[in-house]
């Protein structure tokens, strides 16, 4: 089935906010189904790159242009247990969220949704892009390591940029901080 992942920011009902970067654009259904309709928005994360020190001593970083995921071909059955994995049962309805949203298995809804939204576009295999990530994680591209960030609070990514040295102001939001500290090179424990 065709896939392509994005990056969401997740309202969650006590307001609080998560970033996720790289997940698929088929689980918005669901997080949106947990978490209400209008709570899930997409953002675009930047390829970016440190530029140095500007006249203050202080980094700063380059932009260069949003990065965009490509389409991808994965297997419909393992995303489709996956799912079932990560979203768990239906807080309302004795059923996997994911069920829910897209049906049984048997009735390829996770399928459609990949074939009646990416029309027209080739995918790539999902591991040969995984390779090519890798190669080119020195560019910022590094979603893996990014989804790993967003898993952790404001307040610890504030803190690790601090340790890293890096100039961070109080108006910085979460992707913004973990934009510089993946940029930086800053390895952060979980």
């Amino acid at each position: 089935m065709k896939a392509r992942r994005t990056n969401y920011t997740v309202t969650k009902h006590n307001l609080e906010k998560q970033s996720l970067f790289g997940i698929y654009e088929h689980e918005k259904l669901i997080l949106e189904e947990l978490h209400g309709i209008g709570n899930v928005t997409e953002f675009t994360s930047m390829k970016t790159e440190l530029a140095g020190k500007n006249d203050r001593g202080m980094h700063h970083r380059a932009t260069q242009e949003p990065h965009v995921y490509p389409v991808v071909l994965i297997e419909e059955e393992p995303e489709y247990s996956r799912l079932i994995n990560k979203y768990g049962m239906h807080p309302d309805v004795q059923q996997p969220t994911a069920e829910v949203v897209y049906g049984r298995p048997n009735l390829h809804g996770l399928a459609k949704f990949g074939e009646e939204n990416y029309k027209g576009k080739e995918g790539i295999p999902e591991q040969e892009w995984h390779e090519s990530q890798r190669e080119r994680s020195d560019m910022g591209l590094d979603w893996e390591k990014k989804y790993k960030l967003s898993l952790l609070g404001a307040n610890r990514l504030r803190s690790e940029a601090k340790a890293a040295g890096l100039d961070i102001a109080p108006s910085d939001t979460k992707p913004n901080i973990i934009e510089r500290l993946c940029t930086a090179g800053v390895e952060v424990e979980a």
